[in-house]
């Protein structure tokens, strides 16, 4: 089977057996992953240009979700731009993903940028699938 390669894009915590179990099973053990975490922005953080805090919270979510996958071939980019669209497009113009994969919250508590990356799957040359951590929960 040929090596998939998988860019994550994650906004929410994951469970990390929930992320390795789908991860492995819609994609081999041996997926090439790229995980990218959009920073959260609010109205407010924007406000009080609280920026570096939430990139920094990005690059811990986009750790602790690279660290739950069981494959050599992952690697954490830095902390992505706040805008899903974009931040894939920058994601994909250094690493050729095969399908792009969007970890989500719910859909209630999803915020702008959650939204806003729901419709993404007509917007680029490759596939995108979006995880919602809903369906982690009924596991």
């Amino acid at each position: 089977m040929d090596e998939r390669k998988i860019l994550l894009v994650v906004f929410a915590d994951v469970d990390g057996d929930w992320l390795e179990s789908e991860i492995r099973r819609r994609y081999g053990a041996h997926a090439e992953v790229q995980v990218i975490a959009p920073p959260e922005l609010s109205r407010l953080r924007w406000l009080f240009m609280d920026v570096d805090r939430a990139r920094d919270e990005a690059h811990e979510r986009a750790q602790h979700a690279a660290e739950s996958l069981v494959t050599e071939q992952v690697e954490v980019s830095e902390p992505a731009h706040p805008d899903p669209r974009q931040a894939i497009e920058d994601a994909l113009g250094t690493f050729a993903a095969d399908e792009v994969v969007v970890v989500t919250h719910s859909q209630d508590e999803a915020n702008w940028q959650e939204r806003r990356a729901l419709h993404l799957d007509e917007s680029f040359d490759v596939p995108v699938r979006v995880m919602s951590l809903a369906a982690a929960a009924r596991r």
